[in-house]
């Protein structure tokens, strides 16, 4: 018995190390790699990097089940969908307070899943594709908003220039490198390598019409770099919360961003 209290002390120290050193270690690289600066160092304080290391504890914790976690979609029975691309490795409790803010509004959704490191971004974009003509074709009528965070931004922007004929669909997009990130290069698998900018996959988006997106991003990022590919041409909102990257899912301002664009079709908040 002791020895096994011993194994799980030494894993969940292990696990908080990581996760503490990963997010210093993407802050540090992040800001000496930005020569160009969009922020200030007071958007660094301590208590948000404190607080993004708790967040990225929790989704170190979860990523194990990530293949038996509940992303089950959810009906509203009302005109309004919204379609969730997640990021490059987050796990469903990553998204619980978003899933519980569409349901509290009466907001149904369904959430497009794909293989963590390995996947191409172009098949994720036939499959959203395929998952939006089918809702579009079963009621025209309904209104369709595509929520992609980080990676999951870029699967939605890309296949918003396929759908762009289908005037009931908008865009939000949070923390997405839009000319990519330089930390694709530090990732794995095919979809890491996407994402570095003036990549193939980031040279092919073009851009669509501009009241149909809102793009939110916040005050402090560790892991878009350069900066600069947070922001887009669109309607661009910075969170005046401190947020990095993950935290912005657990933002109170940019989840009410969402909820006023999706319902009201409206880019403030309350």
């Amino acid at each position: 018995m002791g020895n096994v209290i011993i194994i799980i002390l030494v894993s969940v120290t292990i696990v908080i190390c990581l996760a503490c050193s990963y997010v210093l270690f993407t802050y540090v690289l992040c800001s000496w790699a930005n020569k160009e600066k969009i922020y200030s160092k007071k958007d660094f304080p301590l208590y948000a990097v404190i607080k993004e290391m708790g967040l990225q504890c929790l989704i170190f914790f979860a990523f194990p089940f990530e293949f038996i976690g509940s992303w089950r979609p959810y009906d509203a029975q009302t005109n309004k969908t919204a379609i969730i691309l997640p990021g490059y490795t987050l796990t469903p409790i990553a998204y619980r307070k978003l899933f519980l803010m569409l349901r509290k509004h009466g907001v149904g959704y369904k959430i497009i899943r794909y293989k963590p490191f390995t996947g191409d971004l172009n098949l994720q974009v036939s499959t959203l594709n395929k998952v939006v003509s089918e809702l579009v074709k079963k009621n025209p009528h309904h209104n369709i908003t595509l929520i992609g965070h980080s990676m999951g931004g870029l699967i939605a922007k890309k296949a918003m220039t396929a759908l762009e004929m289908e005037k009931n669909i908008n865009l939000i997009t949070l923390s997405t490198p839009h000319k990519g990130t330089k930390f694709g290069r530090f990732g794995f698998g095919v979809s890491s390598n996407q994402m570095i900018p003036n990549s193939s996959f980031i040279n092919s988006i073009t851009e669509f019409e501009k009241s149909r997106r809102l793009n939110i991003f916040s005050n402090g990022d560790n892991l878009i770099c350069p900066k600069e590919s947070l922001l887009t041409c669109s309607k661009n909102i910075l969170v005046r919360n401190v947020t990095l990257h993950n935290s912005i899912l657990f933002d109170d301002e940019a989840l009410s961003l969402i909820k006023n664009n999706i319902i009201y079709g409206r880019t403030e908040v309350n």
